[in-house]
């Protein structure tokens, strides 16, 4: 199945780019199903009961860590509450070296998730504008989404062109998820139920305590290991790398594709039911990609 997700800012101001200061805004995501690019809908899809496999787990961290979780939903759903105006209030600047990135989210400062920064950190934009590295010289931008449960980086790779328009390629480092070793600031990622491996990173604390990972789809740059757990995936740049062309001169994305994939810890508990016969392996439960596409009907001589 295939859902085409449209994203706008809800009561979001004119920006001034001027100064220092903030706006605040609610972003509306509409998901719609898009049936011409989804399989056969009479076709079998066999997969785990994630619910199954996930509460049993989750009742367990409740029992034995009862401060752990608070407010766990009685429903369960992939896209659950991501259709329309979003919860969160996010603050953002405008001060054109900072433009876009995010100040405050729901009149925090920080992610409440993590214990230390950069992890804690929210400095980074929704997607829609990003500081422009004309005026920044910078080679890294960064970008905030709640499903991620982080900020992510994307480094400057080369100068390119879309549709006449000159841009910046930005691209996802191939250690921005995983272990420490190959990067040293993923360290404040780290918890006792995570063992560190290239291109797994673990986002329980934002999962009510369930051991969801993210990666990039089909483990594309990620440890051969989690590749050969499981079979039929065949990672491949064009179709599963984040990147952002972005106008130098503006900070507006061109294009953009950020592609992650939801992964499921499975261990063989023999005092759990339902995984109880299962052997120790990541399971690769959906990838997602949110498309940006902007300008289009922008006259190229106006941004040479």
């Amino acid at each position: 199945m295939t859902i085409e997700a449209q994203s706008a800012r809800h009561s979001l101001p004119l920006f001034i780019f001027t100064g220092i200061t903030t706006h605040n805004y609610q972003h509306k995501k509409i998901l719609q199903f898009v049936p011409e690019l989804s399989i056969d809908k009479d076709t079998p899809i066999v997969t785990p009961n994630i619910p199954l496999l996930i509460f049993p787990l989750i009742k367990l961290i409740r029992i034995t860590f009862p401060k752990t979780l608070t407010s766990l939903s009685p429903k369960l759903g992939y896209l659950l509450g991501r259709n329309g105006t979003l919860t969160e209030v996010s603050s953002v600047k405008t001060g054109m070296d900072q433009v876009g990135y995010i100040d405050q989210l729901n009149g925090m400062d920080h992610l409440p998730h993590w214990s230390e920064p950069p992890c804690t950190s929210i400095a980074g934009s929704e997607g829609s504008f990003f500081p422009p590295r004309e005026l920044t010289k910078s080679e890294m931008v960064h970008i905030y989404d709640k499903d991620l449960c982080r900020i992510i980086p994307l480094k400057y790779v080369e100068s390119v062109e879309k549709d006449g328009i000159a841009a910046d390629l930005f691209r996802l480092p191939n250690n921005s998820y995983g272990d420490s070793a190959h990067n040293p600031e993923n360290k404040c990622y780290d918890t006792s139920e995570y063992e560190p491996i290239q291109g797994l990173q673990i986002i329980s604390p934002c999962q009510y305590g369930a051991a969801v990972y993210i990666s990039n789809p089909h483990f594309f740059e990620s440890h051969p290991k989690l590749l050969d757990s499981v079979e039929v995936l065949k990672p491949e740049r064009e179709k599963h790398e984040t990147y952002f062309k972005i106008q130098p001169k503006l900070g507006v994305p061109l294009e953009g594709k950020v592609r992650i994939q939801l992964n499921l810890n499975v261990t063989r508990a023999k005092d759990v039911y339902p995984v109880r016969d299962f052997r120790d392996f990541v399971f690769p439960v959906m990838w997602l990609e949110e498309v940006s596409h902007q300008m289009h009907k922008t006259h190229p001589e106006s941004l040479s």
